[in-house]
């Protein structure tokens, strides 16, 4: 509540996020609530009380009476013997009369009736005609001595049955009535322990007002016997009268500080006696807990949503114009910056394209489409509003089903489409054509409402935090190579500049990105008190990702940001080729070699095509090149060398150490600017055999030729060794501080993990785990420090930095490159 009162801006978009993903989640259990009881409900109907084929028609069936009836307890009857048993069967349900079966208390007063065959004892089945007394024996055969006795054993074993049953009914009743009686004692204790708390909590709220009035009285006192003095010694001498005024102000000070002693001695007992009656109190909740539930007025356990909507109705009721202000900004961001049907069209199409690309080499000329995919394009088809675009679509994908081949082919044309079309918008559009509030929030807003994402800078208080002027008056749609989104410019009270791009559907793993750079936000504070981090500029550059709702989150952006694979498009388009010949052209070589049997052949070949990309199309200056041409002077471009290699040095400790694979040119992005460098969805890897971190990936981390030449071979062997070596150092000297970060934070991934997963988590065991996945951290960690190096000391002829040299050979090894996926882009 403090910490809600103290930083309401700083809680209000993550209370918010959590609030609708609370809210969602509960829909979901809502729904699969309402499916379970449908299925139940179905399978009651779906499997009535047939009748067994022949477990009743060999039997005689055992007669009940209504008392018996009434009562559903299994029976065991003994069977007579063979020679006893009669001839007769009962009658079947068709035989039976309906008055009979309508009026049950008139036909058993003719005498014991049988069950229908198939129905257990207990049940209220349809009746059954009783066998008449009067019914003769086949001729030549005379009646057994028992049959005489067995009515009478029938209607005792019935009656014994009966009398069983009115027992067990007694011992449920007996048992019921003790755990009322239980019950209401322990509600009674429940009640008494809350009154109790309820006459404390007055009695030390009633001491606290009577030490108030005391303090207020001495302060009184006090300023009276002050101003005596200073009257005084404004005259120059005292007055008898003086004096023994002086002294009666005395006299009333000390007396009220004994009175005010006391009366802080009162409250100290109150608030003791407070405390040990709330203590008793969840004392005996805990105990009780069915209780609990049950007793007006007790504290029961809550739900988390419930702790959200408290919080929030404390921000609200507290800062009522401030949430307003920010409400009305976030619904209008979400509401009014969507995308627009081309752009989730070009990013669903982007996304199908991407992973049909990861099948082509492996399929097989005809290959079929598979069923996720045809499910994917059905749905994808019905979301269509356009007529147009709708019926191409479904005449290209649905009507015509393609081979893989032609999917992937007929995909990249859509794409190039949309391109296009996206292109020839205008990149800079107004605001107020888009959300009028935005443009006049200086003068809508209620309330002062600070800049996104200071809070997550980890300052001791906001103070000094910049407030939010206005918005600047253009929007910037963005296309990138994945998706689309909008850059918003907001300007704050001091005249800086602060851009955010607007990422509208947000990742799904978007919380576990967060909760990684938060962990290395942190780090970067242990960098910054160490010497050697500190002399060469070292931090991990991580912008700031603020969630507006579980779909929308906002993006820190610098407008010099170039991604690695925009830089590779801008190079295709210099030299005239397409974006995806090189992919075709690999591709197409790959699956002509496919008869090759020995996996060794096989690497060869995508080596010796890898190095003809390179040579024809993508050569490893791509990169220089670049940097280069958007660089002023040499000056600039040394600066922003160094810089990039330092970036480089920090991206590559926090991918290795965290596993973190699947570094695609796509998400990778440099600042042309200040050379700082970050890649997004920075997730860790999880092993599902081990359940610990685990990059599967053959190569280390990224470290491609076009890297690899821009740093220049001295900057490999010096700035990033170095650099790299010196993060590993600062975050494990001393070896304490680094795991206690870890431990929590892992132990948040398991959990997100598990859940992701639909797995049960074993509590018992999660301690284990997560001190295997820190020890496995901390072991990578010590390898980027050299600690193995030092530790064998001077004698020996290897380099001090020989870990690091064999991890950039093995990261910079074209027979790794050839195990990896065509889309990761080997010769970039």
């Amino acid at each position: 509540m403090k910490i809600a009162k103290t930083y309401p801006q700083a809680l209000h978009f993550s209370l918010r996020t959590l609030k609708e993903e609370y809210t969602s989640m509960r829909k979901g259990q809502q729904v699969q609530q309402v499916q379970q009881q449908q299925q139940q409900a179905t399978a009651q109907q779906g499997t009535p009380g047939q009748p067994a084929a022949g477990s009743v028609a060999n039997t005689p069936a055992t007669p009940t009476t209504p008392a018996a009836s009434s009562v559903s307890t299994p029976t065991t009857t003994q069977a007579p013997p063979a020679a006893t048993t009669p001839t007769t069967q009962p009658a079947s349900v068709t035989e039976s009369s309906p008055s009979a079966a309508a009026t049950p208390a008139a036909s058993t007063a003719n005498g014991p009736q049988s069950p229908q065959p198939g129905t257990p004892n207990g049940t209220t089945g349809q009746p059954v005609q009783p066998q008449t007394p009067k019914e003769q024996t086949p001729q030549g055969q005379q009646p057994a001595a028992g049959q005489a006795a067995q009515p009478a054993q029938q209607t005792q074993q019935v009656q014994q049955q009966a009398q069983q049953a009115q027992q067990q009914a007694q011992q449920q009743a007996q048992q019921q009535a003790q755990q009322q009686q239980a019950q209401q004692q322990a509600q009674q204790l429940i009640m008494q322990a809350q009154n109790q708390v309820q006459a404390t909590a007055q009695l030390l709220a009633k001491s606290q007002a009577q030490l108030q009035l005391h303090t207020q009285t001495l302060s009184h006192a006090q300023a009276t016997l002050q101003a005596l003095v200073q009257q005084s010694q404004a005259a120059g001498q005292q007055t008898p009268a003086q004096a023994q005024a002086q002294q009666q102000a005395q006299a009333q000070v000390q007396a009220q500080m004994q009175i005010q002693a006391q009366t802080q001695q009162q409250v100290q007992n109150q608030a003791q006696a407070h405390a040990l009656a709330q203590a008793r109190l969840t004392q005996i909740t805990a105990q009780f807990p069915a209780a609990a539930l049950n007793t007006p007025g007790v504290s029961q356990i809550r739900k988390p949503w419930e702790h959200v909507d408290d919080i929030m109705n404390i921000l609200k009721t507290a800062f009522p114009l401030l949430a307003l202000s920010m409400e009305s900004m976030v619904d209008q961001i979400q509401q009014r910056l969507k995308p627009s049907p081309e752009e989730d069209m070009y990013r669903l199409i982007v996304a199908l394209l991407t992973d049909s690309f990861q099948r082509l080499i492996l399929s097989s000329e005809n290959e079929q489409l598979s069923a996720v995919t045809e499910a994917n394009l059905n749905r994808f088809s019905e979301n269509l509003f356009q007529p147009q675009v709708k019926a191409a679509f479904v005449h290209d994908f649905i009507t015509n089903k393609p081979t893989l081949s032609q999917f992937v082919t007929r995909l990249q044309r859509w794409r190039d489409k949309f391109e296009d079309i996206l292109d020839n918008k205008p990149r800079r559009q107004q605001l107020e054509n888009w959300s009028h509030y935005l443009a006049e929030f200086q003068h809508q807003k209620f309330d002062d409402v600070e800049v996104p994402g200071q809070y997550l800078l980890l300052k001791d208080n906001s103070n000094d935090f910049v407030r939010i002027d206005r918005f600047e008056s253009e929007v910037e749609l963005l296309r990138g190579p994945v998706n689309c989104s909008r850059r918003l410019t907001i300007r704050g009270h001091d005249g800086s500049i602060h851009p955010f791009i607007v990422q509208q559907p947000a990742s799904r793993q978007g919380r576990r990105e967060e909760r990684v750079m938060q962990l290395f936000r942190i780090l970067n504070g242990i960098l910054e008190r160490k010497k050697e981090s500190r002399k060469r500029n070292l931090f991990f550059h991580l912008p700031l990702i603020i969630p507006l709702a579980p779909q929308i989150r906002i993006l820190q952006d610098d407008p010099s940001y170039a991604s690695l694979h925009s830089i590779y498009e801008e190079h295709c388009n210099m030299i005239g080729i397409h974006k995806d010949d090189p992919i075709m052209y690999y591709t197409a070589k790959v699956k002509a070699g496919l008869d090759m049997k020995k996996q060794t052949d096989m690497l060869n070949l995508k080596m010796e095509i890898a190095d003809e990309i390179a040579s024809k199309m993508i050569p490893d200056t791509i990169l220089t090149d670049f940097m280069t041409r958007n660089m002023k002077t040499y000056t600039d471009l040394w600066m922003i060398r160094k810089q990039f290699t330092n970036q480089m040095a920090s991206v590559t400790f926090l991918t290795y150490i965290m596993s973190i694979g699947h570094r695609f040119p796509t998400k990778w992005f440099i600042s042309l600017q200040t050379g700082n460098v970050w890649t997004s969805d920075m997730l860790p890897v999880f092993s599902p055999s081990t359940t610990t971190f685990s990059n599967s990936e053959p190569v280390p981390f990224r470290f491609t030729p076009n890297i690899q030449h821009f740093i220049t071979p001295t900057g490999v062997e010096g700035v990033f060794t170095s650099a790299l070596m010196s993060i590993a150092r600062c975050l494990t000297e001393p070896e304490f501080e680094f795991d206690q970060y870890l431990g929590i934070f892992i132990r948040d991934e398991l959990v997100s993990w598990f859940a992701n997963g639909m797995k049960p988590l074993n509590e018992q065991n999660l301690g284990e785990r997560v001190t295997s996945t820190v020890d496995q951290v901390l072991k990578r960690t010590a390898l980027l420090s050299c600690k193995p190096e030092r530790e064998k000391g001077r004698n020996n002829n290897i380099p001090a930095n020989q870990t690091l040299l064999d991890l950039i050979s093995q990261a910079s090894n074209p027979l790794k490159y050839a195990q990896m996926d065509c889309s990761w882009l080997q010769w970039l």
